[in-house]
């Protein structure tokens, strides 16, 4: 393959990029919302990134300036690491989200409908992208039956607690 095929899920606001025709044999996560696909001699052949509308984050990614390409040339915003500060309040939303849905056999789309959301909302709140809003947080404890609890400090800390 001369140059890597980029294909995008507008719904799904998740990208995939295919470097080679060598057939799938695993896969590897680097976090959250990159995840390599290899062949099995450990051959990257693939990556799937998933929250692309907030932008690419090809750090640790193999064959990262290749992919840059194909993606710039598909006009696909690459960003930095740091760009994706993740507030304590969001991750620990994200964790539950995560978990519950988990645990309930649901998929995006499933959680998606029972919140008003649409699959890459529900993507955005499990890769704590963005600090929920309180209507939010209302529509998850209803859905997943879970309490928030928001502790605001004087310095501007903010923490989620969350129980059953």
């Amino acid at each position: 393959m001369d140059k890597p095929r980029v294909s995008y899920d507008r719904e799904a606001d998740a990208l995939y990029v295919k470097l080679t025709d060598a057939p799938f044999a695993r896969e590897q996560s680097i976090d959250d919302a990159r995840h390599l696909n290899l062949a099995a001699d450990g051959q990257v052949i693939g990556l799937e990134v998933l929250g692309v509308s907030r932008g690419v984050d090809l750090e640790g990614v193999p064959h990262a300036d290749t992919i840059r390409r194909a993606l710039r040339r598909r006009g696909i915003p690459v960003r930095k690491a740091e760009d994706r500060a993740r507030s304590p309040a969001a991750q620990a939303v994200a964790a539950v989200v995560v978990a519950q849905r988990a645990r309930r056999g649901l998929s995006q789309a499933a959680l998606g409908k029972q919140l008003g959301m649409t699959p890459p909302q529900v993507a955005r709140l499990e890769l704590a992208d963005h600090d929920p809003s309180i209507g939010t947080l209302r529509r998850l404890a209803r859905a997943l039956g879970v309490t928030f609890n928001i502790e605001v400090a004087p310095d501007g800390h903010v923490a989620v607690k969350v129980g059953d």
